[in-house]
């Protein structure tokens, strides 16, 4: 058994009042459904559908203490989305929609479908290949976006999100920066030669390049055929 958080909005406005809510998650059960290591793909199955879910009351802060619950007022609804099983084309508008840096804001950003990527080589030398093909993305995405949905401008499901390539960080006068590697061991602490110093290893500073790549939905797709799966 898994369970599943639905984001409530962290803030909402009552008259003239605005509130700040500070439990803004509710948790569902949700069953395993089927997974692919090699796409990294998993499909649950929410104990609760959402028309049948109920938000549970939040604590809130209306303009400082003395906290009170409220009950959220904004409904949750059964909106769904199709998979789209083209590729977009180069240029396409898309969006992606996520929670980046551990915030608890629902953050949208448009970006441009760019192409194709091959995945990793450590995705493993017996992957099938037709599973390695990612959706290149002209969109800046950090951690938190991991998972998150890319839609075309129909809010049709182009696929999701898997993360984003590095570029090296690179000077004028040193060329391509290097930055220090700490070893550490089991119990997280550094490794230390015979001498008793810290081991430490140079490899080049890297950036975020702002070219993200996704999984196609059609992946998607085919995890859901395979084991009989009803998406809809």
């Amino acid at each position: 058994m898994f369970k599943i958080g639905i984001a409530q909005e962290p803030f909402l406005t009552e008259g003239r009042v605005n509130i700040s809510v500070s439990h803004s998650f509710n948790v569902i059960d949700a069953e395993l459904k089927a997974h692919d290591e090699d796409t990294d793909i998993a499909i649950y199955k929410a104990k609760t559908p959402p028309t049948k879910l109920e938000l549970a009351p939040s604590v809130a802060i209306v303009g400082g203490p003395p906290l009170r619950s409220i009950i959220p007022q904004t409904p949750v609804t059964p909106m769904g989305t199709s998979l789209a099983q083209d590729f977009p084309t180069a240029g396409e508008i898309v969006l992606l929609a996520g929670f980046p840096l551990k915030g608890d804001s629902l953050i949208l950003q448009t970006g441009v479908a760019t192409g194709y990527y091959w995945a990793p080589e450590e995705q493993g030398h017996n992957t099938i290949p037709s599973k390695l093909l990612r959706i290149m993305l002209s969109v800046v995405s950090n951690p938190g976006n991991s998972g998150g949905p890319v839609l075309d401008h129909r809010g049709n499901l182009l696929g999701l999100l898997e993360g984003n390539l590095l570029a090296d960080i690179r000077s004028d006068q040193l060329g391509v920066e290097l930055c220090d590697w700490i070893r550490l061991d089991q119990s997280g602490q550094p490794v230390r030669d015979p001498n008793g110093q810290i081991f430490s290893t140079k490899f080049p500073c890297q950036q975020n390049s702002g070219i993200s790549y996704a999984v196609p939905a059609r992946l998607i797709q085919q995890l859901a055929e395979t084991n009989n799966i009803d998406l809809q």
